[in-house]
């Protein structure tokens, strides 16, 4: 089959973004430690809380449904982005279907912010980056009673769809929903919060934007906020933007899961700590004590 010209420089776009994104998760594999490398007492706790191995909780599998479902949605749908763009379709219009694909939460990393939910407890949770709103979901059946999940979206289109979706799954009275820019509605939405507890941000892969939000939500912040910041690895401008956060005073225990990175601001730590971590001992299994160097 002939490959029109726009097809062939998309495909080497994602060739050479895949290629890139290979070595970096190769780098960020040779460093990674497994849970018997930790010490830190706060670092193997969220370990066991949120990334050992256990059946999904069932209220889960409500999301993956809605996930079969999605993949299966061939309606087109116009994407507004004020953001990096997506590196796999940058088009103003997209499928449902393809938006699922490429932009949402993967499963695993859904539960694991599902467990951190339900291991920190958090109120209060500002997420950027509502797309399909399953990543919320995941967020919101962690909440414990009275939390609040507060979710900011740009693009008009896919935030209709995430409506739909939290009243499909029964969460809307969880839910507050904000549409626009980051810039002009997160000062909005901070300013009516007493304090943020978990901030997930996964909406803007641009370095002065991320830096940006980050430096307004530290105004809310306090010494058991979490900070979990998606696709640290996506791009140059996010491994710096990961840097940067790692670097904050205010900042005690990073744990960089490649996907994700989560900030622990607890001052108790005598020590700031940065870990890389596989989430499984399998990973590297010459690492549990058990290998004998000759």
């Amino acid at each position: 089959m002939l490959i029109l010209p726009t097809e062939m420089r998309t495909a080497l776009r994602l060739l050479r973004f895949y290629g890139t994104f290979i070595v970096r998760w190769l780098h960020y594999y040779h460093s990674a430690l497994t849970i018997y490398d930790l010490h830190s007492p706060l670092a193997v706790t969220f370990y066991q809380a949120a990334l050992r191995p256990r059946r999904p909780a069932k209220q889960l599998r409500k999301i993956e449904r809605l996930r079969r479902q999605l993949l299966q949605d061939r309606e087109s749908i116009p994407i507004t982005d004020f953001g990096a763009g997506s590196q796999a379709n940058p088009s103003s219009q997209r499928t449902v279907r393809n938006i699922t694909r490429f932009a949402p939460v993967s499963p695993r990393f859904g539960r694991y912010l599902h467990r951190l939910v339900a291991y920190r407890k958090p109120a209060v949770v500002v997420e950027l980056g509502t797309s399909l709103g399953l990543s919320t979901a995941y967020l919101t059946m962690g909440l414990p009673a009275g939390g609040k999940v507060h979710t900011l979206e740009g693009c008009p289109a896919t935030l209709a769809l995430a409506r739909k979706h939290f009243q499909q799954l029964g969460l809307t009275e969880l839910i507050h929903t904000y549409q626009g820019s980051f810039r002009d509605q997160l000062p909005q939405v901070l300013a009516t919060l007493p304090h943020v507890d978990l901030i997930f941000i996964d909406g803007d892969h641009r370095l002065g934007a991320t830096q940006e939000y980050v430096s307004q939500i530290l105004q809310k912040a306090h010494a058991q906020t979490v900070l979990v910041l998606a696709d640290i690895h996506w791009s140059a401008a996010m491994e710096e933007a990961w840097t940067t956060v790692m670097a904050l005073p205010q900042v005690s225990l990073t744990i960089d899961l490649f996907h994700l990175g989560i900030c622990f601001f607890d001052p108790a730590l005598r020590e700031k700590q940065h870990l890389a971590l596989v989430p499984h001992w399998w990973w590297k299994p010459w690492r549990i004590g058990l290998f004998v160097s000759w």
